[in-house]
């Protein structure tokens, strides 16, 4: 059985997403020279949300990207990048520098917070209010109830998760289909619990990343520890190994995609 993380491997883990995250910035700004770096840094990496600065919980209410402490660390950021636009490794190490003092002042407050799955409405999975132009199809979010252990395992885990969102959408609001746009619709355990319309509705593979752990949700393990092999192969070749895709499909075709692989909670 896994063992639950300690608050020594929760810091390794952010000293790497976020060194990972100034190298991306680093790299995307040589790839895309029309996008300014303050803009990824808010947009595309969410390295505000893992520092002091941040005065909420992992997922804030508001962003308070204009207080002089953060405006500092992103002026100190632009004038890095001037110096070290063509060292990778240097605009990485002194980058991640300029953050480290405030990524380590949130570490315990970090690690202690009440985890966020715990008001999912469904386990690892939660919905939305379905939008007005298509009040039959919910979105649903992913997270993992069962960390230290997979979202995986047991396989009647998510499948009920699945069975919950459209038996609380179906009661809540009359819906009749669910969606989501996740990196994890790149992922053959995932899609196994899906039907074969869900695969052939996926969305096309883009480069617009955002913040978000539906791109960012890849480098993190089971345990909550930094997945090295996908943060190495992002490195590598500079593209996400798993880009979000989103796809959807009706409760019946889910229904009895499950059915068929009798894992379906009795």
């Amino acid at each position: 059985m896994n063992e639950a993380k300690t608050l020594e491997e929760h810091r390794r883990y952010l000293h790497e997403i976020v060194r990972l995250k100034v190298w991306y910035l680093w790299q995307r700004l040589h790839s895309y020279p029309e996008e300014n770096l303050r803009y990824i840094l808010r947009e595309r990496v969410d390295i505000y949300r893992k520092t002091d600065e941040n005065p909420e919980g992992v997922n804030p209410k508001d962003l308070h990207f204009e207080e002089p402490a953060w405006l500092r660390m992103e002026e100190a950021l632009q004038a890095l990048w001037e110096k070290r636009k063509d060292d990778a490794q240097g605009f990485e190490d002194e980058g991640f520098g300029i953050f480290q003092t405030s990524v380590e002042a949130r570490c315990e407050r970090d690690f202690f917070e009440r985890p966020y799955v715990l008001d999912y409405k469904c386990g690892s999975l939660t919905y939305d209010d379905p939008p007005p132009e298509s009040p039959q199809r919910v979105g649903f979010h992913i997270a993992n109830a069962n960390a230290p252990g997979s979202i995986f395992e047991p396989p009647s885990h998510l499948a009920e998760c699945l069975c919950r969102v459209m038996d609380g959408a179906s009661q809540d609001f009359g819906a009749t289909e669910l969606r989501t746009g996740t990196w994890l619709n790149c992922h053959p355990r995932f899609l196994a619990f899906f039907p074969g319309c869900w695969q052939d509705r996926l969305s096309p593979v883009h480069d617009d990343v955002r913040w978000n752990f539906s791109w960012w949700g890849q480098f993190l393990t089971a345990r909550g520890t930094f997945h090295s092999k996908l943060g190495a192969r992002l490195r590598s070749t500079g593209i996400f190994p798993m880009p979000p895709r989103e796809s959807w499909c009706s409760f019946g075709e889910l229904r009895a995609h499950l059915d068929s692989m009798s894992v379906e909670p009795q």
